[in-house]
């Protein structure tokens, strides 16, 4: 978009018709990109909360493994053997 557009001149100011297609081509990319941004954040909502969920998973697993090790950690300070 950092082009220069060139109108052709008409009397009063600038040709109608090269107007109106430039709005309409600015419009369509512009469409285009922010739907293209759209996809991307919707895509990186979609990792995240994969990335959370999997975080929260492997809290559980881990809260389970240490619940197990501090058992098996009182049973042998009780009996050593």
């Amino acid at each position: 978009m950092s082009e220069l557009q060139k109108f052709r001149s008409a009397i009063g100011g600038f040709h109608r018709g090269d107007v109106a297609e430039y709005i309409e081509r600015t419009a369509l990319a512009h469409r285009e990109a922010l739907a293209e941004a759209e996809a991307k954040q919707k895509a990186a909502e979609a990792e995240t909360a994969a990335a959370f969920a999997e975080r929260d998973a492997l809290r559980a697993v881990l809260e389970k493994l240490t619940a197990a090790y501090d058992e098996a950690k009182a049973a042998l300070e009780r009996d050593p053997e």
